[in-house]
């Protein structure tokens, strides 16, 4: 068997930024087929990119993919996916592709799609395994609401080094920043805001990257997920409208002030080139942290123009 050089749609950024939602929006497309748990391939497995396989490690690391709970989750005919190997050349491209081309083929769909966090740490092993020939859909959230949730992930408070968060949260918008002026075909920057108050929009926009027409009602109803793990909904009722709620929660009170603090310092530049109001993260202060955003007109046109917003982003930061 061949494996075609097929379209495919990556889907990155930190955890609790909305990289769920997105996967069962863009999964819900009748073109896209995206596993319902993370693939976690580079975690899962050490990858040596630059190192051939043999055709017996080719076949113990598809073992090893296969015999993984999240993968046990994708209802894969393993037997047809064992198959599917035969004549494959062995290398980890190719063991990538192979698993999600078995999900996708379950689904009788055309485009294979790949939903992990941290995703954009393996931008440079993408390109050196699928060119220009893939897309990138990199998900980008307030870092407050998103340390917050974090904090307090799946009804349980969990010690989280603000420090060491801000710097991942960075690194992550960084890559996504720089790579969505220096690649706009194949990189997208999405606020994980605007899929809750500009839907149509977005998703429009997101379409149009991927070079697909829109789908809403059936994206909305995120009908290919059995699960809509989307805390944005208020309730079960809310999630039969094929619309995508607020779910009212303040997170900034739920954090310290040494929390806020930490990520006004650290976040706070990066967060007010992406948009975000950091004036309300710490209580009595009004001060903005990036003296050249402070005219309200200068912040306006950045906002408007955000290919130049991000080339200020990359002198600003990247050096």
């Amino acid at each position: 068997m061949q494996i075609q050089n097929k379209p495919l749609v990556i889907i990155g950024g930190i955890n609790r930024s909305g990289t769920s939602l997105m996967r069962q929006l863009i999964g819900s497309h009748s073109r896209i087929a995206i596993p319902p748990t993370e693939f976690e391939f580079f975690k899962k497995l050490d990858i040596e990119t630059n190192k051939s396989m043999s055709d017996q490690e080719f076949k113990s690391a598809l073992d090893r993919l296969l015999s993984l709970t999240k993968i046990k989750m994708w209802g894969l005919d393993e037997k047809e996916v064992r198959l599917s190997a035969t004549g494959i050349e062995p290398n980890w491209r190719n063991l990538f592709i192979l698993t999600l081309d078995g999900y996708r083929h379950k689904l009788n769909k055309d485009i294979i799609g790949e939903k992990t966090t941290y995703n954009e740490l393996h931008l440079k092993t993408f390109d050196e395994w699928f060119n220009d020939n893939y897309k990138f859909i990199h998900l980008v959230r307030n870092p407050v609401n998103t340390f917050a949730s974090n904090k307090y992930y799946n009804g349980k408070i969990h010690k989280i080094d603000p420090v060491t968060w801000s710097l991942n949260w960075i690194q992550s918008v960084k890559i996504g920043m720089t790579r969505w002026v220096s690649k706009p075909s194949q990189h997208i920057l999405v606020r994980f805001e605007n899929l809750i108050t500009r839907q149509e929009e977005t998703l429009k926009n997101i379409c149009n990257f991927l070079g697909l027409e829109l789908e809403l009602e059936r994206m909305l109803s995120m009908c290919d997920f059995q699960t809509k793990d989307n805390s944005s909904f208020r309730d079960k009722k809310e999630k039969k409208k094929n619309s995508i709620k607020k779910d009212g929660i303040d997170r900034l009170s739920k954090l310290t002030s040494y929390e806020r603090n930490t990520l006004l310092e650290i976040c706070g530049p990066l967060a007010e080139l992406l948009g975000y109001d950091t004036s309300a993260w710490v209580q009595g202060q009004t001060r903005r942290t990036m003296a050249y955003l402070a005219n309200g007109s200068m912040r306006t046109f950045y906002l408007r123009h955000p290919v130049k917003l991000a080339k200020l982003l990359i002198k600003k930061f990247q050096a």
